[in-house]
């Protein structure tokens, strides 16, 4: 395997910034990363969410198995939405997790593997890999996961690099991916909670705005709105965005086409966020 610097170096001066979230292993490449100059233009946080409680506050949920391709996407998908909060300029993001099991100070019954999962605005991507057991000790197994997390990273910052692993025949490594569908469909489905429209109509998942809502069903919206709206852009000092939910307290969930149909009407006048948040009390979270 060659030396890191280089590969860190194009990662760092490519355009997205990470936040990366590791378990069991991955902590070498974190230190190669910030090892390098350059480091605070590509990493936004790292967070390590060691213990089974610090992953279930992590992730929102109780992993059913802790090193997995479903737990490392919660990770990378988690750690997306952090980046998104933590970035100061709309550029591009990724979300990186790994969780790992790998050789320690004791003999362990179980397969020592690990999985990578990258999460960006586009689209999944996952890495799971079983290693030979015995093969290598926990140094050199650390060091195989810490290459292999810097693949995942530079390929979901658009760059191609082919890292070479040091992988021998008995080990094992399925790569995987897939593409998000379109906004709107992945906030019915419950995948995000928000999603913001532009004045032209483009749109962002789960994105940060710190703006005021204007909450309401706006079928149709009219002047009462629009000067509402105005108001209290005025009493507050700040944006005023029209908020949609696509979840009723007592009615069915707005189907696609209807909330297309609602969305219309701002065009080229007004920001909406859309949110799956029924309740005012889910508003104000």
């Amino acid at each position: 395997m060659s030396d890191f610097r280089e590969l860190v170096q194009k990662i760092h001066d490519s355009q997205p910034q990470a936040v990366l979230a590791v378990a069991g292993a991955g902590s070498e490449a974190v230190a190669w990363l910030l090892g390098v100059a350059g480091a605070s233009r590509s990493l936004l946080e790292v967070v390590v969410p060691y213990g089974s409680l610090s992953m279930v506050d992590f992730i929102g949920k109780e992993p059913s198995q802790y090193v997995s391709v479903e737990t490392a996407t919660d990770m990378a998908r988690a750690a997306y939405k952090r980046a998104l909060l933590l970035r100061e300029n709309p550029i591009p993001v990724v979300g990186l997790g790994c969780t790992a099991t790998i050789a320690t100070d004791r003999p362990k019954r179980g397969e020592h593997r690990c999985c990578i999962a990258t999460w960006t605005e586009t689209g999944s991507a996952t890495y799971s890999l079983r290693f030979d057991k015995g093969r290598r000790d926990r140094a050199g197994e650390e060091g195989v996961v810490s290459w292999l997390l810097l693949q995942a990273l530079s390929t979901a910052s658009g760059l191609e690099e082919d890292v070479a692993l040091g992988l021998v025949p008995e080990d094992e490594l399925v790569t995987g991916g897939s593409d998000h569908g379109d906004a709107l469909s992945r906030l019915l489905s419950g995948e995000v909670d928000s999603v913001l429209v532009e004045t032209d109509g483009a749109m962002s998942v789960d994105a940060a705005f710190d703006g005021a809502l204007l909450p309401g069903s706006f079928s149709p919206v009219h002047d009462g709105h629009r000067e509402l709206a105005r108001a209290a852009g005025d009493m507050l000092g700040k944006e005023v965005c029209y908020e949609i939910s696509v979840l009723n307290v007592d009615k069915p969930p707005l189907a696609k086409e209807e909330v297309e149909r609602r969305l219309t009407q701002f065009l080229g006048n007004a920001r909406v966020v859309l949110t799956r948040a029924e309740t005012f009390r889910k508003k104000a979270d």
